[in-house]
């Protein structure tokens, strides 16, 4: 939206520019590269982790805009989060136990819906109560390829996170009103750790599979994402946006 001579919509546009980012995951391949990438061009973030903080905690001190907080998805523990004045949420946190889908058991089906799905509904509603308020908000939530499909038969995440990225309330589908709007992101197949330490995964023969024939790098997605974000301009709402190599 541009801003025009008028004083009202001066302010609107004004209170609509995205300052603040929550994002869940932050010390993930991608989550910490485009942490850093938003911290170069001066946002303010609120990364969260559960174990790895070692490379934050050396990016906290060169960005003094950077807040990094332990969070255990497995408990009630998101009451350590501010949620005031975040303009912008994208989940990257994500729980996967690689076991047969046949041998999981009521318990594992617990903690992969919670924690990849209930726990950003939470997040989300806690949000809006802010941005309701401030009528501004961004929210983009993210899944891997390989739930298109259905992934591995070994992983229980894959059959799930479909469902688990599609099926969210009819009433955040009316949010636009509040200027609020919610997305999705597939990931494609991307170069992280987590990707190579698989060992029963054959990532040339993976990659033969993509249309391109390429992996896509952690800087490319997180370029990418950032791009979506941080776009002023950004026609994306209430969609899946695909960042998949052409999968």
């Amino acid at each position: 939206m541009r801003c025009t001579r008028n004083f009202n919509w001066r302010r609107i546009c004004e209170r609509m520019e995205i300052k603040k980012i929550l994002i869940t995951g932050a010390s993930s391949d991608i989550g910490f590269k485009l942490t850093e990438k938003l911290l170069k061009n001066n946002y303010k973030v609120i990364g969260t982790y559960n174990k790895n903080k070692k490379k934050l905690l050396k990016l906290k001190k060169e960005f003094e805009n950077l807040e990094i907080i332990k969070i255990n998805f497995e408990i009630d523990d998101l009451k350590k989060i501010k949620f005031n004045n975040v303009d912008c949420f994208i989940s990257l946190h994500g729980y996967m136990k690689k076991k047969n889908k046949q041998k999981h058991n009521e318990v594992d089906f617990q903690k992969h819906i919670s924690i990849n799905y209930f726990k950003n509904l939470i997040i989300i509603d806690k949000l809006l109560l802010e941005m309701k308020k401030k009528k501004f908000g961004r929210i983009y939530l993210t899944s891997s390829v390989g739930t298109k499909y259905g992934g591995s038969e070994e992983t229980l995440y894959y059959s799930l996170s479909k469902y688990l990225n599609e099926f969210y309330p009819s009433y955040l589908k009316k949010l636009i009103k509040f200027n609020i709007i919610l997305n999705t992101i597939m990931i494609g197949l991307v170069d992280t750790k987590f990707h190579n330490k698989m060992k029963n995964k054959n990532m040339s023969k993976r990659i033969k599979l993509t249309p391109t024939k390429k992996i896509i790098t952690v800087e490319q997605m997180s370029d990418n994402i950032f791009n979506i974000i941080t776009n002023k301009d950004n026609l994306f709402m209430n969609t899946q946006i695909n960042l998949t190599n052409g999968e």
